[in-house]
């Protein structure tokens, strides 16, 4: 007897990053585990509200709510839950590999990419296909088999696979959904009723963890380019907004400071911090995400080098770290998908904004010329972000 399934196809709008059991290997499969794993995310994300309203707003009991119900749908090895199995078998194929020529190129994506990918070669290509089987075992009800579909179209459009996903690198954009076609937006006017599908926007209060919530806003970023070209720009948007340097696009190691940066008092307390003298501040730009570290050229390495200071203690002492304390890490509030639409040429980035709790009201900072690292608190200010995506030309607040 067949069993009963959920073909999802997806295409990658970006390159994809996946390492193989070495992280200095490059993957040359989409493995089960990676796909399930962000698929889990994207339906705890979605599925906080209704286990919240479950709980009648009771943050303890919708925490043990959705613990339950994501060991009984995606398999637990816990003991309080008994240890079990999914309620679905998982396979991942790659269909079609995908074009380098389609990949973006230039100071904006290499800003999205970071400096730990930008030397490295992706393992999927833009334009790469994949095909997600999701086979059910005897058991599943209807509504996890909703949950499901819901789920996988999260995934097709706030998310991604593989490294720095979360800035649109590895962007996979759901193109099929087997019998369920109404699931996918065919266009950009057709994602407000998709959204409404997903229960968006939601109405629960801020959540414990990377989740929807009355606090979310997602923006639809629409310039009627090629995915390429698009994404260079809205990355170099972003890397000018947050930069306190005019970045010359062409010559980037050319560029010069602003006459107004957007967070001067970033820049000035951590240049203190630089040269030996606690800041009195944490930076705004922290929202962002931790760990959030500066290098100072100019004002420190420059200066440093023609003084004759070799050049790795040179490094060092332009380097300021910026952390949680522990060695804590929180990963950004702020998403970037790069989307295409099914037989669509142009496309289109959705950011979504999903804010939730630092667990940590202090910020680290540490430097060579700083006796001991010091404390700071931390001030959350989300418009931080929303002032991005607000004032960003061709931006469109949907949610």
């Amino acid at each position: 007897m067949p069993f009963n399934k959920i073909v999802a196809t997806y295409e990658a709008a970006t390159p994809v990053y996946l390492g193989n059991a070495s992280p200095s290997e490059t993957a040359t499969r989409l493995r089960e585990a990676s796909f399930k794993g962000v698929l889990r995310f994207w339906w705890r994300a979605l599925f906080w509200q209704h286990f919240w309203e479950k709980a009648e707003h009771d943050e303890k009991h919708a925490l043990a709510l959705l613990k339950k119900a994501e060991g009984e749908l995606f398999g637990s090895a816990s003991d309080d839950l008994g240890g079990r199995q999914a309620r679905f078998y998982l396979r991942t194929f790659v269909e079609a590999e995908g074009d380098k020529n389609k990949n973006p190129r230039g100071v904006g994506w290499n800003y999205l990419l970071g400096q730990g990918l930008s030397r490295r070669e992706p393992a999927f290509n833009a334009g790469s296909i994949f095909r997600v089987e999701l086979l059910f075992r005897p058991g599943l009800r209807d509504e996890q088999e909703e949950q499901l579909l819901k789920a996988l179209m999260a995934l097709g459009l706030f998310g991604g696979i593989g490294a720095r996903s979360r800035r649109g690198v590895g962007s996979i954009c759901l193109q099929e959904l087997d019998s369920h076609s109404g699931f996918i937006p065919i266009n950009k006017d057709d994602l407000k009723r998709v959204f409404k599908m997903l229960g968006l926007p939601a109405k629960c209060g801020m959540p414990p963890y990377s989740a929807f919530s009355k606090l979310s806003t997602v923006w639809i970023y629409d310039a009627n380019k090629s995915m390429r070209n698009l994404v260079d720009d809205f990355g170099y948007e972003f890397l000018s907004y947050r930069s306190y340097y005019n970045v010359n696009r062409e010559k980037p190691r050319l560029s010069t400071p602003k006459e107004h940066p957007n967070f001067p008092s970033d820049h000035d307390e951590m240049l203190k911090a630089a040269r030996g003298t606690p800041p009195s501040q944490a930076p705004q730009r922290a929202v962002f995400g931790i760990p959030h570290n500066y290098f100072f050229k100019r004002s420190v390495y420059d200066k440093e080098i023609s003084r004759g200071t070799e050049k790795r203690l040179a490094r060092k002492l332009a380097s300021v770290e910026v952390s949680l304390p522990k060695d804590g890490r929180r990963a950004s509030p702020f998403f970037i998908h790069n989307h295409i639409f099914p037989n669509a040429k142009e496309g289109i980035i959705i950011q979504a904004l999903l804010p939730s709790p630092f667990h940590s009201d202090e910020l680290v900072i540490s430097s060579k010329r700083l006796k001991q690292p010091c404390t700071i608190e931390l001030n959350i200010d989300w418009d931080v972000i929303s002032k991005f995506s607000n004032h960003l030309k061709n931006n469109t607040q949907l949610v």
